[in-house]
C-alpha cells in the first residue's frame, strides 16, 4: 500500500506560494494557479485493493461538481489562511471570489489586492507594493473554478473520507491528483452531501507549505454585471507585463493592458 503523506498541522499555501514575492501575489497565486512541481504520488501497484468506500466518494464528488457546472455563476465568500513552511509563516485573509462559466473570474481580498482573468489575460493588483501585473495565460491554467479543482483530483484509494471528519452532512475527502507530479500534492476537500456544496478545503504541498479555506457562504446564479471583471491600473502603479507567479505562468509579453 502506499505510504500517506503526514499534514504538517498547520495551515497554508503550496509551492507556488513560495515563489511569490508579495503577500497578495501569493495569496492569488494559491487561488488561481497550479505550479508543476515533483511529489511523492506513487502510481497504484497492480495488487492494490483500493478502499471499499471509494465508489461512494467519486459519486459524492460527480455529484458536487454537477452541480457548480449547473449554475451559471456563483459567488463564494472565504476565509484563507496560509502557511509557509520555510519562514514558519501564518498569513491570514479574508476574500470573495466570483466565477462566470462562460471562463471568467475576479477575485477580491480584504486587503485591496484583486485578480481579474478570462481565458485570455490575467490582471493582478498589488497594493502592498502598488504593482499591477498583465500577463497572457492559457485557460488551462486558471485552476480556481471548485469543479475544475476537483476534476483534476481523485479520492484517495486506500483512505477516500477522513473518518473523525465526518459531522452531520459535512464529509471531508482525502483526494491525490490525477497527474503523478500534480501540485498541490495532497487535498483535503469538505462538502455538505446535502446543499453538494464545498464549504472548507486544505491544499498541501510536497514541501510543507499548505492553504486552508473556509467557504463562509455560496451563492449560486448570482447577479453580475461587466464591473465586475474589470480591473483597470490604479494611478500610480507600476505595470509589469507578465506573470506574477514565477517563470512558466502565462506569455512573455504579458499582453494588452486594458
Amino acid at each position: 500500500m502506499r505510504r500517506k503523506r503526514r499534514s504538517s498541522g498547520r495551515s497554508g499555501s503550496s509551492r507556488t506560494l513560495a515563489r511569490c514575492t508579495t503577500a497578495t501575489a501569493a495569496l492569488v497565486a494559491a487561488a488561481l494557479l497550479a505550479g508543476p512541481a515533483p511529489a511523492d504520488v506513487r502510481p497504484a501497484r497492480a495488487e492494490d485493493v483500493p478502499s471499499p468506500e471509494r465508489p461512494a466518494a467519486l459519486a459524492l464528488v460527480a455529484d458536487v461538481v454537477e452541480r457548480y457546472e449547473s449554475a451559471a455563476t456563483y459567488r463564494l465568500s472565504f476565509v484563507q489562511e496560509s502557511y509557509w513552511a520555510l519562514a514558519d509563516t501564518i498569513k491570514a485573509t479574508r476574500g470573495t471570489l466570483l466565477v462566470d462559466r462562460s471562463g471568467r473570474i475576479a477575485l477580491t481580498y480584504d486587503d485591496g489586492g484583486r485578480a481579474v482573468a478570462d481565458s485570455e489575460t490575467l490582471r493582478v493588483f498589488v497594493p502592498q507594493t502598488m504593482q499591477f501585473f498583465v500577463a497572457t495565460v492559457d485557460p488551462s491554467d486558471i485552476a480556481v473554478d471548485p469543479a475544475r479543482v476537483l476534476k483534476a483530483y481523485t479520492p484517495d484509494r486506500d483512505e477516500p473520507f477522513v473518518t473523525a471528519a465526518r459531522t452531520g452532512a459535512a464529509v471531508t475527502i482525502n483526494m491525490i491528483p490525477r497527474e503523478r507530479y500534480g501540485e498541490p500534492a495532497r487535498l483535503e476537500v469538505t462538502v455538505d452531501s446535502t446543499r453538494r456544496e464545498v464549504t472548507g478545503l486544505v491544499a498541501h504541498s510536497s514541501t510543507g507549505d499548505s492553504t486552508t479555506y473556509r467557504i463562509v457562504r455560496t451563492v449560486f446564479d448570482a447577479d453580475i454585471s461587466e464591473n465586475d471583471f474589470r480591473l483597470r491600473r490604479p494611478v500610480g502603479t507600476e505595470i509589469i507585463r507578465g506573470s506574477p507567479f514565477g517563470a512558466g505562468f502565462g506569455g512573455a509579453d504579458g499582453g494588452a493592458e486594458r
